[in-house]
């Protein structure tokens, strides 16, 4: 009894806390530094030392239960666990749950970097194609309206041992 207790305790945080999905393709390796220490890239060519590919990732969740900052931090996470120097985010997109995501393109992870005011032009992008992120009163997201999707590489440096 006390253990199904548990199963509904962990089930039911992980429904509150907002769920990430997390899949990977590649290889894995013995890791080399610090989860906080991976670095993360927006542009290939910002990327000053060689490196390999170790796999692609690919990190969701609903907008409004789970913040970009967290989907970096699974991220982060998970590259450190493969043996990643690095991360080059390539794609995110926000999606509507209610469309079919391959119909959409994907924008590139420069267009939206979170160092410059272009994350304003994302908001305008959601609010005008999916649904009102601004909330007001008189203004209300449907939950489970749209969904933020990463790609990313896991890399590792040439020289890291």
């Amino acid at each position: 009894m006390k253990t199904f207790f548990c199963v509904i305790a962990a089930v039911g945080s992980a429904l509150l806390s907002g769920c990430i999905s997390f899949d990977y393709e590649g290889k894995s390796e013995a890791p080399v530094r610090s989860a906080e220490n991976i670095r993360i890239f927006n542009d290939a060519t910002a990327i000053k030392e060689s490196y390999s590919v170790l796999g692609t990732a690919t990190v969701s969740g609903y907008t409004q239960d789970v913040s970009r900052d967290r989907m970096i931090a699974k991220l982060r996470s998970e590259a450190h666990k493969c043996g990643a120097s690095a991360i080059l985010i390539v794609e995110q997109q926000i999606v509507s749950v209610h469309s079919d995501s391959g119909s959409q393109p994907f924008t590139t992870a420069f267009d939206y970097d979170d160092s410059s005011n272009s994350w304003s032009q994302l908001y305008r992008d959601v609010d005008q194609n999916f649904s009102n992120t601004r909330r007001s009163k008189h203004s209300y997201v449907t939950p489970g309206a749209t969904r933020r999707i990463i790609r990313a590489e896991f890399l590792r440096y040439n020289n890291a041992k």
